[in-house]
């Protein structure tokens, strides 16, 4: 069962999280997490997920995810 430890490290607009992820039989991943109080989605970065060999799935149907001016994200679509 995968466990999550969080420790807040500043706070206005958003926060940072001291992130560690414990998964079964691997050591854990210690990071940093960024929390945006006005966000609409939840994410991880696909090279972060490679990087820790973390399981991805295709979403059924990508999302968009827009940037503070309004603006579709450069990197498009989420699709995982």
């Amino acid at each position: 069962m995968p466990f999550l430890t969080l420790r807040l490290v500043s706070f206005r607009r958003f926060c940072f999280l001291s992130v560690s992820l414990s998964l079964p039989n691997r050591k854990p991943i210690h990071t940093y997490a960024l929390v945006d109080r006005g966000t609409t989605h939840s994410c991880i970065s696909f090279s972060f997920a490679n990087r820790h060999s973390l399981a991805k799935r295709l979403k059924a149907t990508p999302a968009s995810i827009t940037a503070v001016d309004d603006r579709p994200i450069a990197s498009g679509l989420v699709t995982h």
